[in-house]
C-alpha cells in the first residue's frame, strides 16, 4: 500500500544544505532526520535530547505533531489535534520554519483524507485545506527562504488544486524560489504545467528542461513537452515528443494516456488500450489516429495536434473549477472529467458547433446554449444550462432553462428555431397558450406530454452519442456574421425542386479586398454548400471559389450579397452554409433546418416555399425561366418598406380558377382575428404550374415579430405556406 501523497513529495528530491535560522538547530537536525528517515519507510521519530535553554513545551508539542504526521495510520481527528498543537506553536514562535511547514503539511493530510473543514481565526470557513496550507507554506519560506522542503509542498498544492487563483499564487512563490535554488522534478514540474495553462510557452518549455535534467521520468517530461510544442505550433515536434511518451514504460505516462484518450475514444477502444502491452503502445496509437484521418478525409499526421488544440481550447473556454453535486432531474450526463464542464466534452469530442443559440429572457432564466453540429444522417444537437453550483450542463429538457411559469416558453423554443422546425412547432403552440392566457381562456389547453417525451427520448440519445463518440468538423475562425436565408424552390421540371441560399455578408474588418482598373473591388470567396433529406441522404454538397466585385471597396456597414441557387430532389432538407475567406481559414457557419423543397406536378395542388424580399433591395435571382424574383438579404424590413412574395404553384389546369390569401398576423394571435396586413385575389390559371408574386405595405406594422401567411384555396383544396418576418425599428 503506498504512502500517502504529503509522504510522497518528502521523497521527490534532495535539497542543498540549508542556513541556520530562527530554530534551535538541534530540533532542525532532528526532524531533518526523521523526514529523512520517513523518505526511506520509516514511521517512527526517534527521542529528543534538548540543550538547555529549550522550549521544552514547544519542542515537544512539535515533535509530538510530526510524530502524527509521519503516522500514515493517523486519522483526522488525530490530525486535527496535531492542527491546533501547530497553531500554538506558530502563535508563540512565529519565527520557526518546521512549525509552518508541519501546519501545512498537516492541512494537506486533511485535505488528501476529505476532511470537513474546521473554522477557526486561522481556517476561515470555505477557504479549503489547500489554501489555508498554502498560506503555511508561502510563510515557511518566509521565515526561511530557501527551505526546498516548503517549495516541494507549495507544487504539491499547484498540482492538487482546480483553482486557477490559487495555481497562480503558488506559482508566484514558486517561480521567486525557483530563480535562486535547485529545485526537485515535481517543483519544476508543477511551473511547467501552471506556466503552460496560462499561455507563457517558453517559460514552460525552461521549467522541463529542468525537469528533464533532474533525471526525473522522460515519459513524462515528452508527455508535457507534447503539448507545449503543439500549442506552439511545432507540429513535428509536438507528435516527436508525444509518441516518445508513448514509448514509456511508467505507470504515470499510462495514467496520463489514458486520461487522455478517454477524452475521445470510445469505451471498446479505452478497454483495448488498457489491455495493450507497453511495447505495442506506439503503434497502437498511430493506428488509432490514422483511422481518425483516414474517416474524416484528414491529411495524414494533423489529427493529434488537433485533438492537442481542441483539450487546450476546452480547458481554456469550458473550463470549471469546483464541485458537481448531480441534483437536476434533467442532467443525464454525470461523466465529465474534474476541470471541465460538459461543453468542454463535447467540444474536445466534436470541435467547433455550426450553429450556437441562446436565450437571455428575464430575471430566473438560467444562463444556457445550445449546440448544433451538422450530419448528414441527422443534426447533432445539445443543450446547455448553468445549474446553480455545477458549471453548464447537458440537460435533456430545453424547458429547464426556465425557473419560472410558462410565459416565455415560446421565445424560449423560438430562439432554437434555426435547429429544426419541432422547435418551430413547440414555439408556435406555447404561442397560442400564452395568447389564451392573456385573454383569460378558460378552457385548458396544454403540449401533448407525448410530443415532449419524444423530444426528450430524442435528446437522451444524442447526448449519448455526443459523449461516446467523435468526429471532426471544419476547424475554422469564426469571426464574420453574415445574415443567410434558404428558401426551397420549384425545379425546372416536374417533381424536381432546388435551394436558392442569399447572403448578406458585412464587409470583415480584415478581408482586404483586391484593387481593380477603376478602382473596382474584388473579393475572393469560398462557399461550401451542404444539404441532406430527412432520409439522411446528402442532396447537395457543392464547394465554390466566387469572384464578387464591387464598385469600390467596401466600408464599413456595408454588405456583399451572394445569390446562389441548386438544384435539389424535393423533401425537406436541413442546409448547412459555409462562408469564408479563399485559404477557408476565417468565415462563419449557417444551418438551416427543415427547409421545404416541394415536388410540383401535375397530380396535385401544391405550393413552393414563400421567398421574401424588399423593393429596391438591388438584389435578385434569376430563375432558370429568366423571370426575376426579388431578395432581402438583411432579412428584415422597415415600417416605411415594401415586402414582396414570391412562389409556384403547382398541379393547376388550364382555366382553373384559385383564390390567394396573403396576411400578416401578430406570432401567437387569434386566427379569427383579422391579421394586421392583407390581401386577398383570385386568378385563374393559364398552365399546369405559375409563379405568384404580390407586394405587401407595412405602414400599419410597428417593430416586432411576425407569421406571414398565404393560402390557395381552389374548389375543396386548401392549402398554405408561412415565415416568420422582421419590422425593425427605424435606423
Amino acid at each position: 500500500m503506498p504512502r500517502t501523497t504529503v509522504l510522497m513529495f518528502l521523497q521527490l528530491a534532495s535539497f542543498v544544505a540549508l542556513p541556520l535560522a530562527a530554530q534551535n538547530q538541534v530540533v532542525r537536525d532532528h526532524l531533518e532526520a526523521d523526514l529523512t528517515a520517513a523518505e526511506g519507510g520509516g514511521n517512527t521519530l526517534s527521542p529528543l535530547h534538548l540543550p538547555p535553554g529549550s522550549d521544552v513545551l514547544q519542542v515537544q508539542q512539535l515533535h509530538d505533531a510530526f510524530r502524527l504526521l509521519l503516522d500514515h495510520r493517523a486519522d483526522a481527528e488525530r490530525l486535527s489535534a496535531a492542527m491546533t498543537q501547530l497553531y500554538e506553536i506558530t502563535v508563540r514562535h512565529s519565527d520557526w520554519p518546521y512549525a509552518w511547514l508541519g501546519l501545512g503539511l498537516v492541512k494537506l493530510r486533511l485535505e488528501e483524507l476529505g476532511a470537513r473543514e474546521i473554522r477557526s481565526a486561522h481556517q476561515p470557513a470555505g477557504s479549503g485545506w489547500l489554501v489555508s496550507a498554502l498560506a503555511a507554506f508561502e510563510r515557511t519560506l518566509q521565515v526561511e527562504p530557501d527551505l526546498g522542503r516548503a517549495a516541494a509542498a507549495i507544487a504539491e498544492v499547484i498540482l492538487r488544486s482546480e483553482s486557477e487563483a490559487v495555481r497562480r499564487r503558488g506559482f508566484v512563490t514558486l517561480r521567486a524560489f525557483a530563480t535562486r535554488n535547485v529545485i526537485d522534478a515535481r517543483t519544476a514540474l508543477a511551473l511547467a504545467r501552471v506556466a503552460a495553462a496560462s499561455g507563457d510557452w517558453t517559460e514552460a518549455d525552461g521549467y522541463l528542461r529542468r525537469y528533464t535534467s533532474t533525471g526525473a521520468d522522460p515519459a513524462v517530461g515528452a508527455w508535457e513537452l507534447a503539448r507545449v510544442r503543439f500549442a506552439q505550433g511545432d507540429v513535428a515536434g509536438g507528435t516527436r515528443s508525444y509518441f516518445e511518451a508513448a514509448a514509456g514504460q511508467g505507470e504515470a505516462v499510462t495514467a496520463l494516456l489514458t486520461a487522455d484518450l478517454a477524452l475521445v475514444a470510445d469505451s471498446a477502444e479505452l478497454a483495448d488500450f488498457a489491455h495493450i502491452d507497453a511495447t505495442t503502445r506506439v503503434h497502437w496509437l498511430r493506428d488509432f489516429w490514422g483511422r481518425r484521418e483516414v474517416a474524416d478525409g484528414r491529411p495524414a499526421g494533423s489529427r493529434l495536434p488537433e485533438h492537442f488544440r481542441r483539450v487546450r481550447y476546452a480547458f481554456t473556454h469550458f473550463g470549471y473549477r469546483g464541485s458537481m453535486p448531480q441534483y437536476a432531474f434533467a442532467q443525464v450526463y454525470r461523466g465529465a472529467p474534474r476541470g471541465l464542464d460538459d461543453r468542454g466534452v463535447i467540444y474536445i469530442r466534436h470541435g467547433d458547433p455550426d450553429e450556437r443559440a441562446t436565450y437571455l429572457g428575464e430575471m430566473r432564466t438560467y444562463m444556457n446554449e445550445s449546440w448544433l453540429y451538422f450530419r448528414p444522417p441527422g443534426d447533432l444537437i445539445f443543450h446547455f444550462v448553468r445549474m446553480e453550483t455545477a458549471g453548464f450542463r447537458l440537460v435533456e429538457d430545453l424547458a429547464v432553462i426556465i425557473n419560472r411559469a410558462a410565459g416565455t416558453l415560446s421565445e424560449l423554443y423560438t430562439s432554437r428555431a434555426a435547429f429544426g422546425p419541432q422547435y418551430l412547432l413547440l414555439a408556435g403552440q406555447y404561442e397560442i397558450i400564452e395568447a389564451r392566457g392573456r385573454v383569460r381562456v378558460q378552457e385548458p389547453l396544454g403540449i401533448n406530454p407525448t410530443v415532449l417525451e419524444r423530444q426528450r427520448v430524442k435528446t437522451r440519445e444524442l447526448i449519448r452519442l455526443g459523449t461516446t463518440t467523435d468526429s471532426d468538423p471544419l476547424h475554422l475562425e469564426r469571426s464574420w456574421a453574415p445574415i443567410a436565408q434558404i428558401f426551397g424552390t420549384g425545379g425546372t421540371a416536374e417533381g424536381t425542386g432546388g435551394l436558392l441560399v442569399a447572403i448578406a455578408l458585412p464587409a470583415p474588418r480584415a478581408f482586404a479586398p483586391l484593387l481593380l482598373p477603376g478602382g473596382r473591388a474584388g473579393y475572393v470567396l469560398r462557399v461550401r454548400t451542404t444539404a441532406a433529406d430527412d432520409s439522411g441522404r446528402v442532396t447537395v454538397d457543392v464547394d465554390s471559389v466566387l469572384r464578387l466585385q464591387t464598385p469600390r471597396p467596401l466600408a464599413a456597414g456595408e454588405f456583399l450579397n451572394i445569390v446562389l441557387h441548386y438544384p435539389v430532389t424535393p423533401g425537406d432538407q436541413r442546409v448547412r452554409v459555409i462562408v469564408a475567406d479563399s485559404l477557408g481559414e476565417t468565415g462563419a457557419v449557417r444551418v438551416l433546418s427543415g427547409v421545404p423543397v416541394v415536388a410540383l406536378t401535375a397530380a396535385s395542388l401544391a405550393m413552393s416555399d414563400l421567398i421574401v424580399g424588399r423593393e429596391g433591395s438591388g438584389v435578385e435571382w434569376q430563375r432558370p425561366d429568366g423571370r426575376k424574383v426579388i431578395l432581402q438579404p438583411l432579412n428584415a424590413w422597415l415600417p416605411s418598406e415594401t415586402l414582396t412574395l414570391a412562389f409556384d404553384l403547382g398541379g393547376l389546369t388550364p382555366g382553373q380558377r384559385y383564390k390567394v390569401r396573403i396576411g400578416i398576423a401578430d406570432l401567437g394571435a387569434d386566427s379569427t382575428r383579422p391579421p394586421r396586413a392583407a390581401v386577398e385575389f383570385e386568378n385563374q390559371a393559364s398552365g399546369a404550374r405559375e409563379l405568384i408574386t404580390q407586394s405587401l405595405n407595412l405602414r400599419t406594422l410597428r417593430p416586432g415579430r411576425y407569421l406571414l401567411t398565404a393560402t390557395i384555396i381552389s374548389g375543396d383544396r386548401t392549402i398554405r405556406r408561412e415565415r416568420r418576418i422582421t419590422v425593425a425599428a427605424a435606423r
